[in-house]
């Protein structure tokens, strides 16, 4: 029997006397037994949390061989309040870690298959494996000529880290970025570090040491500043905070509404001449300062591109006071073009596309959401953000889409804390509503249309997007767009010519791409293009219309060209 969240008289019911003396003695037996459960009750309730947390350890945790067990054991338990609680707690306690001696720590990770790099680490002097600590991480400039400046760069932003880092008590790691390593310098090509190498790193990193999950940031000069500010704008729900110093900044209104909640310390040199103008720094300030998201714009004069480590002990003194809120009751997310694609997923919200535009706020028991260009959206809920023990009104462009209460679920709590990666992110209950009134959600989108004029590309992106322009393929197939009949809200892309040998044919009426719709109001074929080329996939499926019968088709991209600096 499960013990866990069973009554006493259901336990009782298990250990009740019978037998041939139970008869001759009745009194003696009932009492006695009474008595001796009384005493053991309390065992037996503690072994069995005990037993069920570490059930919970082990489905997150454990060897990979023992998780879907410990899963399969768990999702046999009833989904009562009580005990979803329970499995809550203990998620939101963490792994346990083990001590660490050494101050300084080098720590291999996997980038991606067959590309490895290292992390310098600092740890506070007094490390302790059962408290949690900041987390910074730190991003060396570039591109650099080769793999040794990588790792020269890598241990320099270490030695400027390290000593506030110790006094603030706050884990630093520096990464050999060996993967922003340039191809040539005439003209300048290079690969991006990427959000799926951030989020390598990040796990590396929270599997080895106690690191707070609402309070890791990342930080950079040059280059890896303008890296910290995109890994914010793609993945807002990642970071609490980023230090870009001595940045080219970000002037698209549309890339920095995605940073929501997450801090932004500037330092930045009036005498830069290392990035292509201010304006891209001092637009980032004006823009967030319009939105009223927390951030510090420290420029100085008489500086150039530069370090600026005597701010360092004030910046964490301001980050220290602004962890991550892991359920913000507004978000908001806008597609847009720039190089790194943000999440569909923002904290608890989630689209079924990447072209989504949606914002939602929480009062009290009702959401509204204001959402374009997606058909469905998934809520990722907790008892943190709404009363789930209530009806959970939604309302979606106006229209009420959910009037219900949301069950709480064991295997949505384990299986969002394992997928996330995150012991205070995860949901507890979880509900998709269909995207009504898309021509409203259309009007809402229209509203956001940038007041500040974006400046020109920054430096760092326009060479990045023309490296990518070179290795990857657009849309191998010429189109045009068509009205598409009984969709509202949707177009359709005839294929009007393809290359030799293509699973297409011309006169196809393409309705979706890898489940990505084509909207009225959205340019699709450059959407579509712009996915491909943000994206390391080497295939596409392609929904699509042939002879009025819907069919979805393979449709292989041309090879990617091999990277020119893996390790």
């Amino acid at each position: 029997m499960n013990f866990l969240g069973a009554s006493a008289s259901e336990v009782y019911a298990q250990f009740r006397p019978s037998g041939h003396w139970t008869t001759r003695f009745p009194l003696v037996a009932r009492t006695g037994m009474r008595m001796a459960l009384l005493m053991l009750l309390p065992v037996l309730f503690t072994n069995a949390a005990r037993g069920q947390e570490e059930l919970v350890r082990r489905a997150l945790w454990g060897p990979p061989s023992e998780r879907q067990a410990a899963l399969a054991e768990l999702l046999k338990l009833e989904n009562t309040r009580e005990r979803i609680r329970t499995i809550e707690g203990v998620i939101r306690a963490g792994r346990a870690y083990q001590p660490i001696s050494a101050e300084r720590d080098d720590l291999r990770v996997t980038l991606e298959p067959g590309h490895t790099t290292t992390l310098y680490v600092q740890l506070p002097p007094d490390y302790d494996p059962h408290k949690t600590y900041p987390f910074m991480l730190a991003i060396g400039g570039g591109p650099t000529g080769s793999k040794a400046q990588a790792d020269q760069g890598a241990r320099l932003m270490l030695s400027l880290w390290s000593e506030p880092a110790r006094k603030a008590g706050w884990i630093v790691a520096a990464v050999v970025d060996t993967v922003s390593v340039s191809r040539s310098t005439q003209p300048l090509r290079y690969r991006v570090l990427n959000i799926a190498h951030v989020r390598a790193i990040l796990d590396t990193v929270i599997a080895r040491y106690h690191v707070d999950p609402n309070r890791i940031h990342s930080t950079g000069v040059s280059l890896g500043s303008n890296y910290s500010l995109a890994y914010a704008e793609a993945h807002p729900d990642w970071l609490a905070g980023v230090v870009p110093v001595s940045t080219e900044g970000e002037s698209r209104e549309h890339v920095l509404r995605n940073l929501n909640g997450v801090g932004v310390y500037v330092l930045e040199g009036v005498n830069d001449r290392n990035i292509r103008m201010l304006d891209g720094p001092r637009k980032l300030d004006k823009i967030l300062t319009a939105f009223g998201y927390p951030h510090i714009y420290d420029e100085h004069k008489n500086r150039a591109h530069e370090s600026f480590r005597e701010s360092y002990p004030q910046v964490l003194d301001w980050l220290s006071a602004r962890p991550r809120d892991p359920f913000p009751k507004r978000i908001m997310r806008v597609a847009h073009a720039g190089i790194m694609m943000p999440a569909k997923r923002f904290f608890w919200l989630e689209a079924d596309t990447h072209q989504a535009v949606f914002s939602a706020e929480v009062t009290g028991n009702t959401i509204d959401v204001h959402a374009a260009r997606a058909g469905v959206l998934t809520f990722h809920l907790s008892d943190r953000l709404v009363d789930l023990d209530k009806p959970v009104t939604i309302r979606v462009n106006g229209r009420v889409v959910h009037d219900a209460a949301i069950a709480r679920s064991i295997r949505v709590a384990l299986e969002d804390a394992a997928a996330l990666n995150d012991t205070e992110r995860f949901a507890t209950a979880r509900v998709r509503v269909p995207v009504e009134n898309l021509p409203a959600g259309e009007t809402w989108a229209g509203t956001l249309d940038p007041k500040v004029k974006p400046g020109k590309l920054a430096f760092w992106e326009m060479y990045a997007v023309r490296t990518l322009h070179e290795d990857r393929p657009s849309f191998p197939a010429a189109v045009r767009t068509i009205a598409l009949e009984g969709a509202p809200g949707r177009t359709g892309l005839e294929v009007t010519a393809i290359p030799e040998g293509s699973p297409l044919e011309t006169g196809d009426i393409i309705t979706a791409v890898d489940g990505e719709p084509c909207f009225a109001g959205a340019d699709a074929i450059a959407f579509i293009n712009s996915y491909i080329l943000r994206s390391t996939m080497k295939e596409v499926t392609v929904s699509l219309l042939r002879g009025g019968e819907s069919r979805e088709v393979i449709l292989p991209l041309p090879d990617t060209k091999p990277g020119e600096n893996e390790e």
